[in-house]
Order: structure tokens, then sequence, then C-alpha cells
């Protein structure tokens, strides 16, 4: 192809110096040499003066090429194939030139949408673009700082130092002035002339590794102390050198079990746990009789306070769309602790009623009361604003978790009011939507529950 647009490049000018080459010939023998010299002299300049015009032309054209607005040239000139020429190779250009930006933008488009952040830096680590994410991540703005040197916007010194050092093997962990936030940062080299600077946010990973290690660590801990009871007094047993049968003393049994229960408590209660964090139960909602489960937990609320507090209960008649032992769970760790909690002679309630928004089951007591500095941790697993206290009243730690996964899975939450030295308040609430209507024999026979 570029064999003939050359080979039809050199016809027109080989067909107009043949002219030229006629008419001198002509002349010469017609008038004599000097004429025919003057002649061949004088088309040689016409064809510099033309060849000189074209060319200012097509240097005009130059220094603004679009396809649409390229020279024209007379049909019988060879500047008439170098436009076409150009027109074609121009049309050429903008067409890949097009089809290169929609890719770019579709590319660029697709890494806006990424959750990580990408920054795109040429050899001097000068912002060239970045994404949403970036920007939100790093601190960057796409328009004002492109051209930027990255570091100098996102002013870090363990930044400034991975970059200096150059060794991008192993990525950067970067943790925010508040540690609120922990960026992963990794810089991926593309050539010599550009690079690009991917972040990801693992605050939520670092999270879940720390409540894991504090996990194993709290459970470690929990599991510990009976253990080493029990294991107490079976060395004890084991290294007797009285030959005849072991003996163990009654109170040494009371202790052993009073550690295994404590053992046990722990594990049922990690167990229930890790079946409410599941996605969906593995069986149908049923209709759960709350003013009866009241009635239950209040009763048992008692037999662990032996007498020394008064409980009471108030129940509106009307039921719950659930599971009987999760609500059951729920409103006895609720009650447990507001024994524990509550010195003798203090006062428990426990309320079942409707509000204008939710379902509301509130366990109040009028004990020792909660610090508000405490208040947001207190769902946490194995969390406790006195420790000892918890231990020594059989607590696991782990009763408000699972009161605060109850609700999420019902779509609820979980209202603490506190006060120190005046008491606290606990109530679930549910979403209106689960309230379901008292059977008809209950209904008939224990409309109003009070006591």
């Amino acid at each position: 192809m570029a064999e003939m647009k050359r080979s039809r490049l050199a016809v027109p000018l080989v067909f107009v110096l043949v002219i030229i080459a006629v008419v001198a010939i002509v002349t010469g023998f017609t008038f004599g040499p000097v004429e025919a010299l003057c002649v061949a002299l004088a088309g040689v300049i016409w064809l510099f003066i033309q060849n000189l015009f074209f060319l200012f032309r097509l240097i005009g054209w130059l220094e603004n090429p679009v396809a649409d607005e390229i020279p024209s040239a007379g049909r019988e000139t060879p500047w008439r194939i170098v436009f076409e020429m150009l027109r074609d190779e121009r049309h050429q250009f903008e067409k890949n030139a097009k089809h290169l930006q929609t890719r770019e933008t579709r590319y660029r488009k697709t890494l806006s949408s990424l959750p990580d952040g990408i920054t795109l830096v040429n050899s001097d680590w000068r912002i060239d673009w970045c994404n949403e994410s970036a920007e939100e991540q790093l601190g960057l703005d796409s328009m004002k700082d492109r051209g930027q040197p990255v570091y100098k916007v996102y002013d870090s010194k363990d930044f400034i130092d991975y970059l200096t050092v150059g060794n991008f093997d192993k990525p950067l962990v970067i943790h925010n002035s508040d540690n609120s936030q922990t960026i992963e940062l990794h810089v991926v080299v593309l050539g010599r002339k550009n690079a690009v600077i991917v972040t990801h946010d693992v605050t939520d990973r670092e999270k879940l590794d720390s409540i894991r290690r504090d996990f194993v660590a709290n459970v470690s801990h929990e599991l510990r102390t009976p253990l080493t009871v029990i294991n107490g007094f079976i060395d004890l047993a084991i290294s007797s050198k009285d030959p005849g049968p072991v003996r163990i003393g009654r109170e040494h049994l009371a202790l052993m079990k009073e550690q295994a229960d404590r053992m046990s408590r722990l594990v049922n209660d990690l167990l229930t746990l890790s079946k409410l964090e599941e996605s969906n139960p593995d069986r149908a909602p049923e209709t759960v009789n709350v003013p009866v489960l009241v009635r239950e937990t209040a009763k048992e609320g008692r037999a662990i306070s032996g007498g020394r507090h008064e409980i009471t209960e108030t129940a509106e008649p009307f039921c719950l769309k659930g599971y009987k032992d999760e609500i059951l769970s729920a409103i006895g760790n609720l009650v447990a602790n507001a024994v524990r909690y509550t010195p003798p002679g203090g006062h428990i309630s426990i309320t079942w009623k409707r509000s204008p928004e939710w379902l509301e089951l509130a366990v109040k007591d009028d004990g020792i009361g909660i610090a508000p500095e405490f208040l947001p941790r207190l769902t946490e697993r194995f969390y406790r604003v006195d420790q000892s206290r918890s231990r020594d009243s059989g607590g696991t730690g782990l009763g408000l978790a699972i009161v605060k996964h109850v609700l999420i899975r019902y779509g609820g939450h979980l209202k603490i009011e506190s006060e120190p030295g005046k008491g606290s308040t606990f109530t679930m609430q549910f979403p209106p939507e689960l309230e379901m209507p008292m059977p008809e024999v209950i209904q008939d026979s224990e409309s109003g529950i009070a006591s």
C-alpha cells in the first residue's frame, strides 16, 4: 500500500517535469538554445513557487492538525496526493486516539469504583490521577493535587521513608493520628516512568484480629482459674502416700463442682453466641409467649437472689414472633445481672409493654449503677466494669453480648440507661412488626399479668 502511494506521488511530478522539458525542447528548435534555457528555468521557478506555496499551507495546517481542515491542491499536483495521504493518516490517528480515550475513560471509571485506593504517579512521585477511595484514605484531591508530589500532599514520615528506601516487596501499614483508621499501602512500579500506589482500608480487619486475640486471651484466662483449682485437688490426691483409697473432702468436691459449673456456663454461653452469629437459623420462628417468660425469669431471679431483693414483673398481653430459647436467654441474662449488681434490699422490675416505636422489655434495678464512660463497651465479650465482682458472682462476661446478638437477629436495639449509685435500666427494643396476638386459651385465663 505504501509503495502504491509513493508511485502515485511520483507520477504527477514526473508529468510536470516532462511537460517543462518538452516545451523547452520545442522552444530551442524554434527560437534557439537561449530561449529554451529561459523557458526551462521559468518552468522550474514556477514549480518551486508552487511547491513553496503548498509547503507553507502544510506548515500552517500542522500548527492545528484537524483532518477535516487539511489543505487542498489541484488535480495535477503531487501535493494533492500528499494531502490525501495526510488526511487519511490523520483520520486514522483521530480514530485511534478516540478509541484509546474511550478505553482509558472506561478503565478509570472501573478503577474509580474499586473499594481500594488507586493513585497513578510518575517517576518523580507526582500525582497524575487518583480515585475516590484514594482521596478518602490519603486525603488527596484528584483535581487540586494533580502534578504535586504525593509525599507532600500525604505528609507521613513512615510513607516518606517507605518511598525513599524503595523496597516495595512488603506493604506499608499506616495508622492515622488517633488510630481510628489503618491503611495498608502497596507500591507497584510500572517501568521507569510510572507507578501505582494501591491503598486498602484494613481497619475492620485489624479490629477483628484484635477481637480474636482478646477472645483467645479472655477464654484462656477464664478457664485457667477453674482448671487450676481442679488440677490442684487432683494433684493433691495423686501425691498422697496413703496406699488406701483416695479420699477427697466434701468441701473440696464442692469447690471442684463450683469450678466445673463455671466452665460449663462459659462453654454454654460461647455456644449460644456461636449459634446467634449464624446468618439464618435452621428452624421456623414461633409465637413466643413473652408474658409467661417474664414470669419464669422473675421466678428464677428470686431463686438466685435468695430473698435478698424484691423482684416484680408487669407484662402486657401480647406475644412476639421469634425463638423462645433466645428470648428466654436474653431476659435471663438481664435479670441475673440485675441481681448480681443490686445490693440486698434493692428492687428489680421486669416490664413488657408497647411503646410508640418499639416493643420493649425492660429490666430496671436500683443497684450500684454504671459510669457513663463504661456504657459503650458493656456489650463487648468478656468486658467487665468490675472484674473481681463479676467473677465472684459467677458471671462469664458474655451475658450482655448474648443479649446484643439476640437483638441484632431480631432487628432490635439494646437501650442502656444508668447512673452511678442510683441503678440501671436495660431495655430490649423489638420492631413492632414482630408483635403476635396472645393464644386464645391463654388470653382468656391470663389476660393482664402483673405482680
